[in-house]
C-alpha cells in the first residue's frame, strides 16, 4: 500500500503544480507585443514591431494592430468582429497592407474588408475570418484569412495562428502581454 502511495505522490504534485500556474482570469483582452524570436520569421516583422490591442466592446471584439517603424512610420489597422453574429464590414481606406506591405501586395482603397468570427472558449480562443480585395501585380485577388487568437494558461502569453488561402504554409505570432 505505501509504495502505490509513493508511486502517485510525484503524479499528484505535477497536477498540483499544474493547476496552480493557470490564471482563471487569463482572456485575450489587452495588450499585447510581438515576440518575433517565437513567430515566423517574415521580412516585415525585422524592421517593424507589431503590438496589438484587443477589447471587449460589449457585443463585438475590437483588434487594433499598430505597427510601428523607424523606417517608415506607423500604422494601425483595425477590425471589429461580432463573436458568432454578423459579418462586419470595414471600408479599406490605405493601399497599404500592412500585414503583407513588403510583397507588393496592395489593399484596395473603397472597398470592403469583411470580417466574421466565433468564440471556441468565451473570452479565450475567437476564430476569426476575413475576405478582402487586394491589388498585385496580376490585377485583383481575393484574400480569404482564418485566424485563431488563443491565451496561454498563465494568461501572458497570446498566440495567433494565420492561415491565407494565398499561402500553402501557416503564419505563427506569438505575442507577450503588455502590463502598465
Amino acid at each position: 500500500m505505501n509504495r502505490k502511495i509513493l508511486y502517485f505522490l510525484p503524479v499528484l504534485l505535477i497536477l498540483f503544480v499544474w493547476q496552480s500556474c493557470e490564471n482563471p482570469d487569463a482572456s485575450i483582452f489587452g495588450k499585447w507585443k510581438l515576440n518575433s524570436k517565437k513567430s515566423t520569421d517574415l521580412v516585415t516583422w525585422r524592421y517593424r514591431q507589431l503590438e496589438m490591442t484587443i477589447r471587449d466592446s460589449g457585443d463585438k471584439i475590437e483588434i487594433i494592430n499598430h505597427w510601428k517603424s523607424r523606417r517608415a512610420g506607423d500604422w494601425i489597422d483595425s477590425v471589429a468582429v461580432v463573436p458568432g453574429g454578423d459579418t462586419t464590414r470595414v471600408l479599406v481606406k490605405s493601399p497599404i497592407w500592412p500585414e503583407n506591405w513588403y510583397m507588393g501586395v496592395l489593399s484596395l482603397p473603397n472597398t470592403e474588408k469583411k470580417i466574421s468570427g466565433y468564440w471556441n472558449k468565451p473570452n479565450k480562443d475567437l476564430t476569426t475570418f476575413t475576405k478582402q480585395l487586394v491589388q498585385i501585380s496580376q490585377g485583383e485577388a481575393l484574400v480569404e484569412t482564418e485566424r485563431q487568437f488563443y491565451v496561454n494558461r498563465r494568461g501572458d502569453e497570446l498566440t495567433l495562428i494565420e492561415k491565407r488561402s494565398t499561402r500553402p504554409t501557416e503564419i505563427l505570432m506569438v505575442f507577450d502581454r503588455i502590463t502598465e
